[in-house]
């Protein structure tokens, strides 16, 4: 099950740039073949009362331009539940697109 995120009010900012999704040491990818990319972004909530997360967003396709430090935009943010056959219990994200921020946004 995948759960669409709403994150209107999130900000969100490079912690660590782009790097190849690897398993067993080869770069993975998606069903159509396309390359993925593992982001870590700060996500800092828009009310007094909230923190910061820090999570790491999982992209397809060409490796995103995101220096360390940036403010992004994440389109089509997911949320994917996941169970190991261990019993560990975790969720992965995963986006349509990682953008620079706009000036002034």
């Amino acid at each position: 099950m995948k759960l669409k995120l709403d994150v209107s009010d999130v900000t969100f900012m490079v912690s660590l740039a782009p790097v190849a999704k690897e398993y067993d040491g080869k770069h993975q990818t998606d069903k159509d073949g396309s390359l993925k990319w593992t982001t870590e972004l700060i996500a800092l909530g828009s009310s007094e009362d909230e923190g910061a997360s820090v999570i790491k967003v999982v992209t397809t396709g060409e490796k995103p331009n995101l220096p360390k430090g940036q403010p992004v935009s994440v389109v089509d943010l997911e949320a994917v539940p996941w169970v190991s056959k261990q019993g560990t219990l975790g969720t992965a994200y995963r986006a349509a697109a990682i953008n620079l921020a706009k000036a002034g946004k």
